[in-house]
């Protein structure tokens, strides 16, 4: 079955604005036309993609998986056209890099900025978000690389992993220096668990956890607060009392030096990689390949410590 592209792009719209007004507006057709692409498409495929209501038009289930793959065909078919531009015009467009909070050390900051200042690409446009939801954003088409740490699972589907060094670091529980469990001489399994507790909603590290208290047989937290956002997490351990599991380079980064300490007995070493990533479906245009072999090469050198604990500010 061949499906026009073009039918796919009318078909995001209408689901993504929920107006087929709005959609048509956006395509710069009318509305009759974008109603009878869509219609065109439903036959072709011989299932309801759309469902009209009182407000607009939703997806039905079996819409809601074609815009998927539609939002991934268009990414590809746009970054192809974009990179033959290029090609033709020998202009770069701006590289969209995701990086995990969690890497932002001194270092690597600076060997990022070395890779810009090289002036290749001539545009470098720079996301901060968590493994997953990075991985969310680069099957989505919104981002060209991503730099990241690697979870267990170092296969993912749809994604080119391209490690650049393994590194052990110490995951401890942490706390605000004046936490209540400090003042105990023995801090049992029950304290742990009756704790507040506060940690990222990311599917990696919720199975982290869960790794942690299995290995030490520790019952699951029973109050806990999930966030992503750093800021949030900082709060919460400082002011609010809760504890978190944290590597102890990411807590000499980003708190206070002496403001939190880990809990006795609670640390444990693990194995990791950072590694660049990008798309199987995205043919990377010559100023990504540029600084893929940048950051490799930034990685090999011998004098280069990703994983500094030295603060930001």
């Amino acid at each position: 079955m061949n499906i026009d592209l073009t039918r796919l792009r009318y078909l995001v719209a209408a689901v993504e604005h929920g107006n087929i007004k709005k959609a048509a507006e956006t395509q710069h057709i009318t509305q009759s036309a974008l109603t009878r692409s869509i219609q065109k498409l439903e036959r072709d495929l011989g299932a309801k993609l759309l469902e009209r209501q009182s407000r607009g038009v939703v997806a039905t289930p079996i819409g809601k998986r074609l815009c998927e793959h539609a939002k991934r065909i268009v990414n590809v078919a746009d970054a192809a056209f974009s990179d033959i531009e290029e090609l033709v015009s020998g202009s770069d467009s701006p590289l969209r890099l995701g990086i995990c909070p969690t890497l932002l050390s001194n270092s690597v900051l600076a060997g990022l900025m070395r890779v810009y200042e090289s002036h290749t690409p001539r545009e470098l446009y720079v996301v901060e978000a968590f493994h997953n939801t990075l991985i969310q954003l680069l099957r989505l088409g919104e981002l060209d690389l991503v730099l990241t740490s690697l979870p267990e699972e170092k296969v993912m589907p749809g994604v080119i992993v391209q490690e650049l060094r393994n590194l052990t670091i110490e995951r401890s529980i942490f706390a605000y220096s004046g936490h209540e469990l400090f003042s105990k001489a023995n801090i049992s399994q029950s304290d742990i668990q009756n704790a507040r507790w506060v940690f990222s909603n990311q599917a990696y590290y919720i199975r982290g956890m869960e790794s942690y208290f299995d290995l030490r047989k520790i019952p699951r937290p029973k109050v806990s607060l999930k966030t992503d956002s750093l800021a949030v997490l900082r709060h919460a351990i400082v002011a609010q009392s809760h504890v978190a599991l944290l590597s102890s380079h990411l807590v000499a980064r980003h708190f206070r030096e002496g403001s939190v300490r880990a809990l006795p007995g609670t640390s444990q070493t693990n194995q990791i990689s950072h590694a660049l990533l990008w798309s199987r479906d995205t043919v990377l245009s010559p100023a990504a390949q540029n600084v893929v072999e940048k950051v490799r090469l930034i990685y090999n050198d011998d004098t280069f410590n990703p994983d500094d604990t030295d603060l930001l500010y």
